[in-house]
């Protein structure tokens, strides 16, 4: 394996300045472009369906507790034992629901346990220098759907869904990132995103941006987010 990145490593460098960085931002594209697709896009847009449903739930449960209400008041009898188990029903429904939101965070690093994971990673490294580490204001996911236009295209209907989830009082899943910036040579960051690719604990990757200082020096600046049910940041 040695050898391969030997032969690799000086087929690299035979190619230009211009070349070398062209061919890691596009190694860097496509690694952030398969682990968005396989973790945020599916996290999102579970959340969303989740939340929908949530929102028409806690809608019917409003509106059968009106009319349970209204003909207990005309009946000295309960008439309504059907309705009732109907509501006992649509609530067990919406803790169902949000139980499936919790376990949407299964496999995600917990927002307290980020910055040691990411200074961990950053010791089996050292090669690198950390030039910053910053959190990132925390942003809810709803959020996100209000700004994105439905299937057909219409963005009322997205923040008319974001709307309908926080009338509701449904859960929300919150974003929690940081921006960390290193310092090294091309192939120390290679092998620092590859193992960050790697962890047991998923990670979302955000904005990535690679300056070529001085050949072979490069600073790369990431944005890294996990997310929670819970909106505060937890002491990094």
């Amino acid at each position: 394996m040695k050898q391969r990145w030997k032969q690799f490593a000086l087929r690299i460098d035979a190619l230009s300045l211009r070349e070398r960085a062209m061919i890691f931002a596009a190694v860097v594209a496509v690694v952030i472009y398969v682990v968005n697709s396989l973790v945020l896009d599916r996290l999102m847009s579970e959340d969303k369906r989740v939340s929908k449903q949530l929102a028409q739930d806690r809608s019917a449960i409003s509106t059968m507790r009106a009319e349970i209400r209204r003909r207990a008041a005309e009946h000295p009898v309960d008439p309504d034992a059907e309705n009732k188990a109907i509501l006992q029903k649509l609530q067990e429904q919406v803790a169902q629901a949000d139980e499936r939101m919790r376990n949407m965070q299964n496999g995600l690093v917990s927002p307290d346990k980020m910055a040691s994971l990411l200074e961990g990673l950053l010791n089996r490294n050292p090669k690198l220098h950390l030039v910053s580490f910053k959190t990132l204001p925390v942003a809810s996911l709803s959020d996100a759907f209000a700004s994105k236009p439905d299937d057909k295209g219409n963005p009322a209907a997205a923040a008319n869904d974001a709307a309908a989830r926080q009338n509701a009082g449904a859960e929300a899943l919150y974003k929690h990132g940081v921006e960390i910036a290193l310092q090294g040579t091309y192939f120390d960051i290679m092998q620092y995103m590859t193992q960050l690719e790697g962890m047991p604990w998923q990670l979302v990757w955000g904005k990535v941006n690679l300056h070529v200082d001085e050949y072979p020096k490069a600073t790369l600046t990431l944005e890294l987010y996990t997310l929670s049910m819970e909106k505060k940041w937890l002491n990094i």
